[in-house]
């Protein structure tokens, strides 16, 4: 179920840590694993264990510093291995603490959300679904025992957001769980939980809620979600915010920026490494068109134990050869691309079936990697009318609309953007693409505010189609669109 995987990125941070139960070193070592500085809390764990620390808090301590070691690496062989210890350790903490303080609810909540985040990661589906349940239960019942204990709030923000924004193939695992949602709700709940943190009381909490609050309205709307600086949070200084802030920049086309974010974070001392990070760089860089943009993606390749964004990188090896008139080799990254990997996450979709229709032509593929790299009129000027007479594709006529759109849309020329959306829409392909699918999107975002009718029509349109890559994340900008015209 793919939408366990969505739940499982808006819950990589985890936010729910019952910090009241740990001790001001404990604090310390918590501080340490979600800055990626894994080497030295593990040292400090053991150095607790020595002293005499509560068991049941250092046990906790030990689940998550493994948990989010196995979150950003790639590597399912050594998963596997630590699996048996994980599961072990959940089941101590829920068998040896009978106490239902709002702290106990946070913690255990926690560690069934990073269970399941995890499990989901890994494509064992049925028992991330129980993880997921059972979290979701704890935190329902604490907020129940403890209605006014803002934090809570981060739990039950993300369930009305996930559900409520739920693609509608995935509805019955909705009825299934005994769940309904409201994305606004859900916003006005991550809101409250991140205002609370400003008190001193809950202030340990601020930078996991900060992270948690501005990873879900980037997959809602990824075109307004801010930078994590504008909630005073530095990302060069922590991998995990870096690697938000990397998504952020992406979607902004603030291509540079993202560049240097990134080689800083690389030069961080004693961080624990972080393969998808080099993902986003080497990306950015072929975007820019860097003559060393491939060694990134082969830093990579060679850390992805998994079959996850393999066909993704592949591909952008490809283009990167392409563009530097190296035909041999990108030849050889094409044909990798659809052999190697599998087509599980959307980037990967996307990959194989552009790395198996005939090639995209060069002038488009330019304009596109313009367009990714920032760089919008320099993209519209290779979008010329006597590029648009040489395309013969319904496909390659499609995206040239497409991105021109995109490009006005970014440049703030509404009109024109909304022209070449429509006429982008007129062109029926198979199988669908993302591109259609998105143009019809960001013609209801656009018209939202002057032709709420229309914008509705073409939310629901995109509600329609489901066979393309990044569906869910499509769909739920709609319902997400869709629900601000009925509010």
């Amino acid at each position: 179920m793919r939408i366990l995987s969505i739940l499982s990125g808006v819950l990589l941070s985890g936010t729910l840590a019952a910090q009241t139960l740990l001790t001001p070193a404990m604090k310390e070592v918590y501080d340490d694993i979600y800055k990626l500085k894994v080497d030295r809390a593990e040292s400090r764990i053991d150095s607790l264990q020595r002293s005499g620390a509560a068991q049941w808090s250092l046990i906790y301590l030990r689940l998550t510093h493994m948990y989010i070691q196995h979150m950003v690496n790639e590597d399912p062989g050594a998963y596997e291995e630590d699996r048996d210890q994980l599961e072990s350790w959940a089941e101590y903490l829920k068998d040896n603490d009978q106490s239902t303080t709002e702290e106990y609810y946070m913690i255990m909540g926690d560690v069934y959300l990073q269970m399941a985040s995890v499990e989901a990661k890994y494509n064992n589906r049925w028992s991330s679904a129980q993880y997921a349940l059972s979290g979701l239960n704890i935190l329902e019942d604490g907020l129940d025992d403890y209605p006014d204990h803002k934090p809570f709030y981060i739990g039950s923000g993300l369930l009305n957001v996930a559900i409520g924004s739920m693609p509608d193939s995935y509805k019955w695992v909705a009825a299934l769980m005994g769940y309904s949602g409201d994305v606004q709700s859900g916003l006005k709940q991550l809101d409250d939980a991140l205002r609370v943190t400003r008190n001193a009381e809950y202030a340990h909490l601020r930078d996991k809620f900060i992270f948690v609050n501005a990873y879900v309205k980037h997959q809602l709307d990824s075109e307004g979600a801010s930078s994590l600086r504008s909630y005073g949070v530095d990302p060069s200084k922590n991998p995990l915010h870096a690697y938000l802030e990397a998504k952020i920049l992406d979607s902004k086309g603030k291509n540079d920026d993202l560049i240097s974010l990134l080689e800083n974070v690389q030069r961080l001392q004693g961080r624990y490494p972080f393969p998808h990070l080099d993902y986003f760089l080497g990306r950015a860089k072929v975007a820019r068109g860097d003559r060393n943009a491939q060694q990134p993606l082969l830093r990579y390749l060679e850390a992805n134990k998994g079959k996850h964004f393999k066909k993704s990188t592949l591909r952008y090896l490809n283009w990167h050869y392409r563009i530097h008139g190296n035909q041999r080799l990108a030849e050889e990254y094409r044909q990798r691309a659809i052999r190697e990997g599998d087509d599980y996450v959307g980037a990967d979709l996307q990959a194989m079936r552009e790395m198996e229709a005939p090639p995209i032509p060069i002038d488009l593929l330019l304009a596109r990697l313009r367009f990714d790299a920032g760089a919008y009129q320099q993209a519209l000027d290779i979008l010329t009318a006597e590029l648009y007479q040489k395309l013969v594709t319904e496909e390659h006529l499609l995206e040239y609309h497409y991105r021109r759109g995109r490009c006005y849309q970014e440049l703030v020329n509404r009109a024109s953007a909304i022209r070449h959306f429509k006429a982008c829409i007129q062109y029926t392909v198979f199988p669908t693409t993302y591109s259609r699918v998105n143009a019809e999107l960001q013609l209801g975002i656009l018209l939202e505010d002057t032709d709420p009718s229309e914008a509705e029509k073409h939310y629901r349109h995109v509600l329609g189609f489901s066979d393309y890559p990044w569906y869910e994340g499509c769909q739920q900008k709609a319902k997400a669109g869709l629900d601000r015209l009925d509010g």
